[in-house]
């Protein structure tokens, strides 16, 4: 895996679309799959990476094809993200990353 730097913390949607598509996406297909998300939260140190790659996928997986792939997802998994500690403010666009607790 690439070596996995999330968005600044002051970062724009573009840019975290960017991080998802260059880096989380390890084979390049232009889709998101549960196992790459689960090695992108492993990466960046968080816990039960099995349980919240689930948990994301069944929240943003809306066309149900064990992929995050199309923009509406990619904008469900950025609203869900907030429970990773990923705070993304649609109204500025810029995100920041709070602390781990």
């Amino acid at each position: 895996m690439a070596i996995l730097h999330m968005p600044d913390a002051t970062t724009t949607e573009q840019r975290f679309r960017e991080w998802l598509i260059k880096i989380v996406d390890q084979n390049g297909d232009g889709r998101i799959s549960r196992g790459e998300l689960r090695e992108a939260l492993r990466a960046l140190g968080r816990s039960s990476t099995w349980w919240k790659s689930w948990r994301a996928m069944k929240h943003a997986d809306l066309n149900r094809n064990n992929f995050i792939d199309g923009d509406m997802e990619i904008e469900e998994l950025m609203r869900y993200a907030s429970k990773w500690g990923i705070v993304i403010n649609p109204t500025t666009a810029t995100a920041t990353a709070r602390k781990k607790r």
